[in-house]
């Protein structure tokens, strides 16, 4: 920490080289934000530098010799200036001819651009004729897909995808965040960052990656919003209202989301498990009903052209009342289960922030964040023969964050990052059991203090960024079980040193290859940490581990991009003091609790190529090959296993008379192992069909998700004592209809959709 505090300070009283500097505007004298500007050699037309204009349309980047600046903007033409220096004063964008006459321009495929440290996908015409909103365009990203239920955001070889939303994390639940997405016009968006593994700067946990959604935002007063509702059929029904509405002046920008989800989902599963000599099968059939409303407010004003203050407010409630029916049958016997669930969460953020940025480009931001979370859980549990059984968990979370950021560039194209970030949470748990008098307390406590320094310069054709992240965490958990007996997790106070190495290279015009290496700490989900144990039926039982300890992520990626759309990426992931849920047999019971187990080893392969086949049709195919491999001391022994595995995925649109659009999509996934689980393949083929409406501001469509019912889960467990197989079906098959309608000016400031800066430690609350 002191080493990056005293890296600022030096940084501070450099001399600052001469800069490109100017204003962009459209025709009407009205500045232009987000637009991107590239400036190349002229010798070889290899990129030196790339910026975007700020919300008064101002850009400044390191004035170079013997280049051209090159300015893209969606709806206009591209703008070139030969041998740029100084101030170059009011850039005047002229539009494309018949862009607001609805004509779509001429243009390739996402265009892909590798940066030093994340890939960079444009939102250009092409991209617009083949996506509607931010979730589309995030489906034609390399690497990352999205569930078959569009309720989670993965890239393969990661465990998670955090979005950030220009340059700040969006933590709202994956249901929330996919509507939220879902809402954002796509032609509201400039582009796309993928970070398969972040820089020192960010807060991410374990081997997670993130996704940056760039926004344009341009000055203008008035009022825009997005609209959308869908429903869709299964055997039972779900549905989504939402609402985006921005509203701005030329130094206030507000912007609202409104969101209501409702929903009843139904599962299946058969399990048949091998007790001794006898064979348990059970046949289970679980259903979750949801109300999920979600308020979400965030601010900017601009004090003057430097300084911007703003905050959000967010608030979620979500209602489940879930329940499950289980026959078990063994030797003989049975017994019905039947289990009535229903909880209750409010999560409620506030976030005030504070930006400062000069002409030069340093920029410093300060966040101070509060977030409360609340959940309330009932299992009332009645099985044939025996007395009802009634579990309670009262879980309160409180979450304080302050962190701050300065960049800061000089001369040579060399350019500092360093920051600070404090966190304190605490948990309160508290467990009822209706045969077994008192309650069970659990308390835990946790502080990290962070501190991070990058460095890094682009010179010709390489770039390169060292980084390093310092983190200091203290944690401690006390409890009394219902009879009053005390313990103590023990104290845990540990400092980690996280390196992080980027190398980008272009061999020749139209390549790109870099090459990553981090380290990423990844600490237990709250809810793991809590030591209570409870049925779910005569055979099964679950509990948590308060002694739990952090795992830490090493990785190592290599990529390749080829003609900006042909890309080609190689991953290796060590991961110590490995945890993951696990199952042990005490006599004919089954528990399942979370452990630190061992070493897991992850290798990934991962293809991603754009095709169009004629104007009227393109396709996005994606493939990926992966092998885990786990070493580690569960409890049925030693355990030393991987699998290589593989899934392909293609994404096919036609574009057809009258405004339809027609999209078909299929996705396979071959068998794979983690840990002792063996998971069989699975597959899936969507149909869709969708028409513009309303002068291309609204659209309404139709489709079909798993139409030949191929979508099922078979897990295999052959280790020690556990030996079942379990097969398990969903509502996958559904009829989908949703309706979209964007009105108002589209031309307004939308927020910085501020941090939440407790992303990480929101992650963990089981949300």
């Amino acid at each position: 920490m002191k080493f990056g505090l005293l890296g600022i300070t030096l940084l501070l009283t450099l001399a600052v080289q001469a800069q490109l500097s100017g204003t962009v505007t459209d025709e009407k004298n009205q500045p232009l934000s987000g637009v991107t500007l590239r400036l190349y050699t002229s010798a070889d037309s290899v990129v030196q530098q790339t910026t975007r204009t700020n919300a008064t349309g101002y850009f400044q980047m390191p004035q170079q010799a013997h280049t051209y600046l090159e300015i893209q903007y969606t709806g206009y033409q591209l703008h070139r200036i030969s041998n740029p220096t100084g101030n170059l004063g009011r850039i005047v964008l002229i539009p494309q001819p018949n862009w607001l006459n609805g004509i779509t321009v001429k243009a390739r495929l996402p265009f892909v651009q590798q940066g030093t440290d994340r890939t960079v996908i444009s939102i250009n015409s092409q991209v617009l004729k083949l996506a509607d909103n931010a979730l589309d365009v995030i489906r034609l990203a390399p690497g990352l897909t999205v569930s078959d239920n569009e309720d989670a955001i993965a890239l393969s070889g990661k465990d998670a995808v955090l979005v950030m939303i220009n340059d700040k994390p969006v933590r709202l639940s994956s249901r929330d965040l996919v509507k939220l997405l879902k809402s954002m016009p796509a032609n509201s968006l400039s582009q796309l960052e993928v970070m398969s593994n972040p820089s020192a700067k960010y807060d991410v946990t374990g081997n997670t990656a993130l996704l940056n959604i760039k926004t344009r935002q341009n000055v203008i007063r008035g009022l825009t919003g997005n609209l959308d509702a869908s429903t869709s059929q299964g055997i039972h029904n779900m549905g989504d209202v939402s609402g985006l509405f921005n509203y701005g002046t030329p130094k206030l920008a507000v912007s609202t989301y409104l969101g209501w989800h409702y929903g009843t989902y139904q599962t299946q599963y058969h399990k048949e498990t091998l007790l001794n000599s006898n064979l348990l099968a059970q046949q289970n059939t679980s259903l979750d009903k949801w109300r999920d409303p979600v308020v979400r407010v965030t601010a900017e004003y601009h004090l003057n052209s430097r300084q911007t203050i703003g905050g959000l407010v967010e608030r979620e409630v979500s209602t489940n009342k879930g329940s499950y029916e289980t026959n078990s049958q063994i030797a003989g016997q049975q017994a019905n289960t039947y289990a009535y669930n229903p909880n209750k969460r409010y999560w409620t953020t506030f976030n005030l922030n504070y930006r400062y940025a000069d002409t030069t480009g340093n920029e410093f931001t300060a966040d101070i964040d509060r977030a409360g979370y609340t959940k309330e859980d009932t299992s009332r549990i009645a099985t044939d023969a025996q007395s009802l059984l009634q579990y309670i968990t009262h879980t309160v979370i409180t979450i304080t964050t302050v962190k701050a950021d300065y960049t800061h560039n000089w001369k040579h194209n060399w350019k500092m990052e360093g920051g600070v970030k404090l966190s304190s949470v605490n948990t309160d748990n508290r467990f009822t059991q209706s045969d077994v008098p008192g309650n069970d307390y659990f308390v835990y406590k946790e502080k990290v203090n962070s501190a991070y320094a990058n460095l890094s310069k682009n010179y010709r054709r390489w770039g390169w960024q060292l980084g390093v992240r310092i983190e200091q965490t203290h944690v401690k958990g006390t409890g009394t079980d219902a009879a009053g007996t005390h313990f103590q997790q023990p104290d845990s106070a540990y400092t980690n040193w996280l390196p992080a190495l980027y190398i980008s290279w272009q061999p020749l015009s139209g390549q790109h290859l870099r090459l990553s290496l981090n380290q990423r700490m990844k600490r237990p989900d709250y809810t793991d940490l809590q030591p209570f144990t409870y049925q779910t039926d005569p055979y099964h039982y679950q509990t948590g581990n308060p002694l739990l300890q952090a795992q830490k992520n090493t990785s190592a990626e290599l990529s390749y991009t080829y003609k900006e759309k042909f890309t080609l990426t190689a991953a290796y992931t060590h991961t110590g003091n490995y945890f993951n849920p696990v199952q042990y047999r005490k006599g004919d019971i089954t528990y399942q609790t979370t452990q630190n187990a061992g070493t897991m080893n992850n290798w990934d392969i991962n293809l991603n190529y754009p095709v169009t086949i004629r104007k009227w049709w393109t396709m996005v195919n994606k493939a990926s090959g992966f092998y885990n491999h786990f070493r580690g001391q569960l409890f049925g022994g030693m355990l030393d296993n991987g699998q290589w595995s593989y899934t392909a995925s293609t994404s096919q649109r036609f574009t057809l008379p009258a405004k339809l659009q027609l999209q078909l999509s299929a996705r396979y996934a071959s068998p794979a192992t983690n840990l002792i689980y063996r998971q069989g393949s699975n597959a899936n083929i969507s149909l869709g069909l969708s028409r513009k409406l309303f002068h291309n501001q609204g659209s309404v469509g139709i489709s079909v998700s798993d139409i030949f019912h191929t979508q099922r889960n078979i897990t295999t467990v052959h280790f020690g004592s556990l030996q079942y197989t379990s097969y398990s079906t969903w509502e996958s098959r559904r009829i989908n209809l949703r309706f979209n309608w964007r009105f108002g000016n589209n031309k307004i400031p939308q927020t910085q959709d501020r941090e939440t800066s407790n992303s990480d430690e929101k992650s963990r609350s089981g949300k």
